[in-house]
């Protein structure tokens, strides 16, 4: 192995002893490349960054765990996990239709099928990354590649709204905004108010789609279609906030206050 080496050497040994000392004053100095030819920037672009990599580093790291343990530790499936997410970054994910041909591309998928099996769903849940991801890698796992349907365990409560642009004019601000598509996305069926006071407006659609749609592997995991409006609220409105109406039930998001993005506006300027 050339990649991921290190990994495999230094968990050999982690998973027997279950221990390891830190140096808090230590310090390490990494020397990056201005060519961008180290292994780590070309490892993408390497046949044995796919296939090989999760037969010889993830699953050699399955199989020392099993015979050790008799099943695959938490922390084993986290040290997998972290890494793989790395193939579904946006980034990364189409490399592989450029690097692999079709037959090794099925041979990928089909290992990468294989791996997951030995992840807890509650891990990846439980992961620092973007909802999508998630949901894309749980869905992988059950159904094995082409990913045809999606599970969905993110919360619309959750998703942000981004005020993209401002225009005051002398009586009314006009304001355009993105839902982020981090949690959940909007669709057809979900109408956009902002509410302040007593009042209650409608948001007007944006036909033109300028964010692009999120793509895991030929599979759209987030349609952005619907993410972008823009809404005409009178001078003088302090507080306001975004309401998604889904299943004919009202969902708050978040709540804006205008002199705060006005100054932080004022701000960077």
């Amino acid at each position: 192995m050339d990649f991921w080496e290190d990994v495999l050497f230094i968990n050999t040994f982690l998973i027997k002893e279950q221990k390891y000392g830190l140096i808090p004053d230590a310090k390490y100095f990494y020397r990056k490349r201005k060519e961008e030819d180290s292994l780590v920037d070309t490892s993408w672009s390497k046949k044995n960054r796919y296939t090989f990599l999760l037969t010889n580093g993830y699953g050699e790291m399955i199989k020392r765990s099993l015979e050790e343990y008799g099943e695959v530790i938490p922390y084993i499936q986290c040290l997998i996990l972290n890494h793989v997410k790395l193939f579904i970054f946006q980034k990364n994910n189409n490399l592989i239709y450029e690097v692999l041909d079709e037959i090794e591309q099925r041979e990928f998928f089909k290992q990468l099928y294989h791996i997951l099996k030995y992840i807890d769903e509650k891990l990846i849940i439980n992961q620092k990354m973007k909802t999508y991801l998630k949901e894309y890698l749980i869905s992988f796992k059950r159904w094995g590649y082409p990913v045809n349907k999606l599970i969905q365990i993110g919360n619309l409560e959750n998703e942000k709204i981004i005020i993209t642009s401002w225009k005051v004019n002398k009586l009314s601000i006009e304001l355009t905004v993105s839902f982020s598509n981090e949690e959940s996305a909007i669709n057809d069926k979900n109408n956009v108010y902002v509410s302040y006071g007593r009042k209650f407006i409608k948001a007007k659609l944006i036909n033109e789609q300028k964010q692009k749609n999120i793509v895991i592997w030929r599979t759209t995991v987030r349609d952005r279609k619907y993410s972008s409006y823009q809404i005409k609220l009178p001078l003088g409105v302090i507080f306001f906030r975004f309401i998604v109406e889904k299943d004919n039930n009202y969902i708050n998001l978040q709540k804006v206050n205008v002199l705060n993005k006005f100054f932080k506006k004022l701000i960077r300027t």
